[in-house]
């Protein structure tokens, strides 16, 4: 046996459908209701061999679905595989590789964008910052429900599941009778911070993780209920699926982002067909992907072509040989490090970077023996370079809010907000280590993120860190950039300059940290170095406000008034 699903459920032949693409009029679902659960391990799920009493909601309705035993998403971090299950693509196609980065072009086609053109009512309730409006998944949707955030307040901005639940319904209650509809409801309760009711950690046993993901479980239980109390229910297509795992310490990652094992990127899947399609339920085990949410709510709206995308409908089970997309840019972004790329069949899994990897996961599904040595990898890279030949959509030239990138901060990403030009998938500069054998370089960083740097204390052990983690690895932008930061609280200028010159130096496109090396020139009294930093600065972003009122005092104080008057003129501009 390859998975705990089968000790769940037998896998049992799929019947025919009642209908096929094309042959009838009317379409196989009137509605469609999508349910994304944010930072949820597969294994997390009783359903997926996971704790009893935990998601008692989501097992029993499993029961009612088609489960996708081999199903993985595109990436371990929430925008860029929301994207893909909306667009269809992988993500060096629609080009949102971070959570931070770029929003989704406006040139894509979303789902909400199809189903709008048809006459659908559309609705999203959103529980996280990371899927603000400014990010570009609003496109097409009716209601787009986010959580406010008052201007400049950097918190994480996130909802609970029954708040998610509550506006959810509340909107399918605004519904007319007949009316078709696309839902989206976003659940976010496993993601860090876990902050559960000691209620919930009885339930989980003291486990903080379980106790959210059992608090997302009631959450989607009573949106089920719901949906169940409508006529149109037998006529609705559940697609219930995780956008991402959480390592939870497995291979030396703490939470998620960095590594693609297994732990982050295989996802909890499960499809409820409209029950005139007379699915039987069961567990499906070829390769499976979170693309495939687009067309097969296309093809089951009756929304005509899904176009030119990676995912496949699941009206019927994929292909048993076919294989899918997943990737990490994080560590390449942030950290210098290779970026992580890769395919996965429902047998083997293959990671391509500086030091490539290969598993067996239908034997050795904790990825622990790399069998690179012993088996061809030609295939699974054929398959990537395929990949990197198909046409990608143009990215939208505007930058993320600061305020926004500072929310992502605080939930524990970079939120650098630019990367500059990043290398195709099996582009690889020899220089750069794969993240896989940077554990203990992780953990590290992962601390230093996560400490403030208030007390003194804490800001030399952060310094320390960050030290040491330079000694082992120079090219290291953001551990420069942090140890920046850690000096510029405790004042020491001269260093806090130098870390930021190295920064500058990896030609690393972060406004913010030329800011504050600007910041450092002035404590310094080198105003003409100030001057020179922050003309970089608006170079990296034309509208930073900050840059260019600090550029009008220096002007002034060097003599250059001409170039003051520009300035200020600029920065009226932006204030109108």
């Amino acid at each position: 046996m390859r998975s705990s699903l089968r000790a769940f459920v037998a896998v049992v032949a799929l019947l025919p459908l009642a209908a096929c693409p094309g042959s009838s009029d009317e379409p196989d679902a009137r509605n469609v209701v999508l349910i994304t659960l944010d930072t949820t391990r597969r294994d997390s799920l009783g359903v997926f061999g996971g704790r009893e009493g935990i998601t008692p909601n989501l097992d029993a309705f499993a029961a009612e679905c088609v489960l996708y035993d081999n199903a993985r998403t595109t990436a371990p971090l929430t925008l860029p595989a929301h994207t893909s299950m909306l667009t269809g693509l992988y993500p060096p196609r629609h080009g949102v590789r971070d959570n931070a980065l770029t929003p989704v072009p406006r040139g894509a086609t979303t789902l909400a964008e199809k189903a709008q053109e048809a006459g659908i009512a559309t609705g999203a309730v959103v529980a996280a910052a990371v899927l603000s409006s400014p990010y570009g998944l609003d496109q097409g949707f009716d209601l787009y429900d986010e959580p406010e955030r008052a201007a400049g307040d950097h918190s994480y901005a996130a909802r609970h599941a029954d708040e998610v639940t509550a506006r959810a319904t509340a909107w399918l209650e605004g519904l007319g009778a007949d009316e078709r509809f696309f839902l989206w409801a976003h659940y976010f309760d496993p993601h860090r911070p876990n902050d559960p009711t000691d209620e919930l950690l009885a339930r989980a046993d003291g486990d903080r993780y379980l106790a959210c993901v059992a608090r997302m479980d009631d959450g989607v239980g009573d949106l089920l209920d719901a949906l169940r109390a409508r006529d149109d229910w037998d006529d609705t297509l559940v697609i219930i699926v995780a956008d991402h795992g959480e390592a939870r310490g497995e291979h030396g990652e703490g939470t998620h982002a960095v590594f693609v094992y297994d732990s982050t990127i295989r996802v909890p899947m499960m499809v409820r067909f409209p029950t005139s399609m007379e699915r039987s339920e069961g567990s499906v085990e070829p390769a499976a992907s979170v693309v495939d949410v687009f067309p097969t709510a296309i093809d089951l709206l009756g929304l005509g072509s899904a176009g030119a995308i990676d995912g496949v409908s699941l009206r019927t089970p994929p292909p048993a040989d076919r294989g899918v997309y997943f990737e990490s840019y994080y560590g390449r972004i942030y950290y210098g490090w290779s970026p992580l790329v890769g395919w996965a069949d429902a047998d083997a899994k293959y990671v391509h970077s500086t030091a490539p990897e290969l598993y067996a996961t239908d034997v050795d599904p904790g990825e622990l023996r790399n069998v690179v040595a012993e088996r061809d990898p030609a295939p699974f890279v054929a398959a990537l370079e395929a990949l990197s030949k198909k046409p990608a959509l143009d990215p939208d030239a505007e930058p993320i809010d600061r305020d926004i990138l500072a929310a992502l901060e605080k939930m524990g990403y970079a939120g650098s907000g630019a990367a500059g030009e990043l290398p195709g998938p099996l582009e690889l500069d020899p220089d750069r280590p794969s993240p896989h054998t940077r554990p203990d370089e992780l953990r590290a960083l992962v601390m230093a993120a996560s400490t403030s740097g208030a007390e003194p204390a804490d800001r030399s052990r952060v310094i320390a860190t960050l030290e040491g983690v330079l000694t082992r690895d120079p090219r290291n932008p953001w551990a420069w950039a942090r140890l920046g930061r850690m000096l510029i609280e405790a004042e020491d200028w001269p260093r806090a300059a130098q870390a930021l010159e190295q920064v500058r130096a990896l030609d690393v496109p972060w406004p913010e940290d030329r800011l504050r090396l600007a910041q450092c020139y002035l404590e310094l009294k080198r105003p003409a170095d100030a001057a020179a930093t922050l003309e970089e600065t608006l170079e990296l972003d034309a509208d930073n406000r900050t840059a260019l009122g600090k550029l009008v005092e220096i002007y002034q104080a060097l003599g250059r008034t001409a170039d003051a008057a520009r300035a200020f003129e600029r920065l009226e501009s932006l204030q109108r």
